[in-house]
């Protein structure tokens, strides 16, 4: 027979006391409950075993990952240290000379797009967009030119490459400048005006300006992007390594942290678990010692049928209240009566083992009422008179050799 309810989260030690006291007087040996504990408690040993096996599994799991990554970023942040001083890393003025070089680019298309009217570009809309792409163009050009001198992990063919493209860029530049000069001092010839006089009398001077204008902006911008774009990949490289690799040590600490205290939990549940087993063992014997010494006495036969009598009683009342002087009434009490009778006498026939530990016999020892230490009167008798009432008779005396 099942013993007890293997869902012992929801069972106390007085229950345990109730089965104790239950079985003892029945007769039931004390090894069935006893093994029945160890395996409940056994069961839930394993199931907290368990429970903190899964959760460090992860935790170690976990561990490894980031103890497999840390040489690797320690690794990257001594290089980037080595390097790089944080005393030189710079943010505001990068930014500032980035904005610079963008409103260089935004002069050169200003004062480029009315000059493509030479490739019969009428459209000012689409002048300015053609006069953005083309001063982009060159000053990405000029900019990759520029990173081959600073750049050394660049193979040689891609530096000829991007140093030829930048030199046919400045020398196209050049040539646009000179032709934008020429075209303006037709311009102004056409108008008339003392513009055109100046230029016709000055020609190297207008060529040297317009040169200036159209190879200074975008040359301007495409060292604006290699100067702030250095100085601003070098603060988010140092600052990005150096979070990860705080990140990485206090995720290292915490994890270590976690396993300890699954550790901690694992032992503090085991001890519990180990003390309320000692518990529930020393509560059942007791009872069980206790059950086979006193056994109980069984509820008298009257108290039944007074429950049985206050249920039909109370059926009653109640059914004359809603059916007034009918026979159904009679009916229902008779049936409570009955329902009654049989539900407690099958409790007081069969009771459970919480109801027939409160039918226990009780013995009271009684607690005697005489003094445990008598009093002792001390009389003074001459010796004369003690030896009349005794009859004691006086020693002989010694004789000498």
């Amino acid at each position: 027979m099942k013993l007890f309810d293997f869902e012992i989260n929801h069972r106390q030690v007085r229950d345990v006391e109730h089965e104790g006291f239950f079985h003892g007087a029945h007769g039931i040996s004390s090894e069935n409950g006893t093994a029945e504990i160890d395996a409940l408690f056994e069961q839930k040993i394993h199931h907290a075993k368990q429970q903190s096996a899964s959760r460090k599994s992860l935790l170690d799991a976990k561990l490894d990952r980031l103890t497999a990554l840390a040489p690797s970023v320690a690794q990257s942040w001594q290089a980037v240290r080595s390097y790089l001083d944080p005393e030189d890393l710079r943010l505001v003025l990068p930014v500032i000379v980035l904005l610079l070089g963008c409103f260089a680019l935004a002069t050169e298309v200003i004062l480029l797009a009315p000059s493509l009217d030479l490739l019969d570009i009428t459209d000012p809309t689409v002048q300015f967009i053609a006069a953005f792409g083309l001063a982009s163009l060159a000053s990405v050009l000029l900019h990759l030119a520029w990173e081959t001198l600073e750049d050394h992990r660049a193979s040689p063919l891609t530096k000829v490459i991007w140093r030829v493209l930048g030199g046919l860029t400045a020398a196209a530049l050049v040539l646009w400048g000179i032709l934008r000069g020429y075209q303006v001092a037709f311009a102004a010839d056409l108008n008339r005006n003392q513009l055109g006089r100046f230029l016709a009398g000055h020609p190297v001077l207008a060529s040297i300006f317009y040169i200036f204008i159209t190879v200074g902006a975008p040359l301007a911008a495409a060292i604006a992007l290699s100067h702030g774009g250095r100085h601003l990949r070098d603060w988010r490289r140092y600052h990005q390594t150096r979070r990860r690799a705080e990140r990485l040590a206090q995720e290292l600490a915490a994890l270590k942290k976690q396993i300890d205290a699954e550790n901690d939990w694992l032992r503090h549940e085991l001890g519990k678990l180990s003390h309320e087993r000692r518990e529930w063992m020393h509560a059942y014997l007791r009872q069980y010692e206790r059950g086979q010494k006193t056994g109980a006495r069984q509820s008298p036969s009257w108290l039944v049928h007074a429950k049985a009598w206050l249920a039909a009683i109370v059926t009653l009342v109640i059914g004359l209240l809603l059916f007034p002087l009918s026979p159904l009434s009679f009916l229902l009490a008779a049936a409570a009566y009955l329902a009654a009778f049989l539900y407690f006498q099958h409790h007081r026939l069969h009771p459970t083992p919480a109801q027939f530990y409160k039918l226990a016999r009780v013995t009271f020892a009684e607690v005697p009422t005489t003094p445990l230490v008598e009093e002792r009167v001390v009389r003074t008798v001459p010796v004369a008179q003690l030896q009349e009432e005794n009859e004691i008779l006086p020693l002989p005396k010694k004789k000498g050799k």
